[in-house]
């Protein structure tokens, strides 16, 4: 009904888990461009989701050219998948179950609420943790069969606006909710391992290249997508994305204040060759190293405060998942197979 706050895509079926800020999540089958199930429970706004997938079921490099969407039963409850919503309320892990001719979502158990606003959750790629950050600058490790807490770190003085797992499990990034710090931290002694700085005001959006060796970030007030090499603790590459934004109209009540633009997103594709970056209300696709830009959507929410706020990738056809914060519709936008 309202906005999306958060948008994961899965790895092994054409399906996504979108969040709301009235509340609900929906699983959005986007081969049949329909709502395979609703997952409602929640008191307040959806701020973070994600799922955890079958990890005997993983998707190869050219898994989209063979034409298997086809041969999958989405008609029955896919059992062996979870899906992870936190709000204010706490979080929830629900499955799908069969309901007379429909699938629908049940609430499987729960994670109570805790004193500070959740800001993100993440999968460890082995399947068996959760990762949620708190705003304040807390992350706690979740033990997802059970739902225990294994470890709440330390509160980062930065705050934490997102969080992830590094690809190969042995890290997590964190970005800074009060500064523009990009954190890294050790799974195993909880230490922090690394530290990388943004020039914005605060960390968006951290994302890391499925290959492990890069991390961007998107920052408030800055227009600059940043990419740091893991491998040499160095920046990789800079995207000055500030000639992409259509101009922002003055404010009647302020007319003397300049229209600031909107945040950016960006994510890097399931194999690492590209990185998607929502700006404004337009999406645009960068190449890996050269950091070219190689396709530029047309604008995709017609609204004048309808922004991109998430970027996610289908790797099962190639295509783009983009969603608002202030529309409830999902963009699904294709690239074809000579982009």
């Amino acid at each position: 009904k309202h906005g999306s706050t958060d948008v994961h895509t899965l790895k092994t079926q054409p399906l996504a888990l979108a969040g709301g800020s009235d509340g609900r999540a929906v699983i959005w089958d986007y081969d049949q461009k329909a709502v395979r199930a609703a997952l409602d429970g929640h008191k307040g706004m959806v701020r973070a989701v994600t799922v955890v997938e079958n990890p005997f079921d993983q998707v190869s490099p050219n898994y989209y050219e063979a034409d298997k969407l086809k041969e999958r039963k989405l008609s029955e409850p896919l059992s062996d998948i979870v899906y992870i919503t936190a709000a204010d309320d706490g979080i929830k892990f629900w499955k799908e179950r069969a309901d007379a001719d429909s699938i629908s979502a049940h609430e499987i158990q729960s994670i109570p609420s805790t004193e500070h606003t959740i800001s993100s959750l993440d999968v460890h790629p082995l399947n068996s943790i959760l990762l949620s950050s708190e705003i304040n600058g807390n992350w706690t490790l979740h033990e997802i069969e059970s739902a225990k807490t294994l470890y709440k770190s330390p509160v980062d003085e930065n705050g934490i606006s997102t969080a992830g797992f590094h690809p190969d499990g042995a890290l997590i990034g964190t970005g800074g909710s009060k500064t523009a710090v990009v954190s890294f931290y050790d799974l195993r002694s909880g230490s922090k391992a690394a530290t990388f700085e943004h020039s914005a005001e605060s960390i968006i959006n951290i994302n890391f290249a499925q290959n492990g060796y890069l991390v961007s970030a998107t920052g408030a007030g800055s227009s600059v997508v940043k990419i740091w090499d893991l491998r040499k603790g160095d920046v990789f590459g800079e995207i000055d994305m500030s000639q992409h934004f259509t101009p922002a109209k003055k404010s009647s009540k302020s007319p003397k204040k300049a229209p600031s633009n909107p945040p950016l997103c960006a994510s890097f594709d399931l194999y690492s060759r590209y990185l998607g970056i929502g700006c404004g209300n337009r999406l645009l696709v960068f190449k890996n190293k050269t950091w070219e830009s190689i396709v530029e959507s047309p604008p995709l929410f017609t609204a004048a405060t309808h922004h991109i706020s998430g970027v996610s990738w289908c790797p099962l056809s190639r295509g783009i998942l983009v969603s608002s914060r202030n529309d409830r519709h999902l963009k699904y936008w294709g690239m074809s197979q000579d982009d």
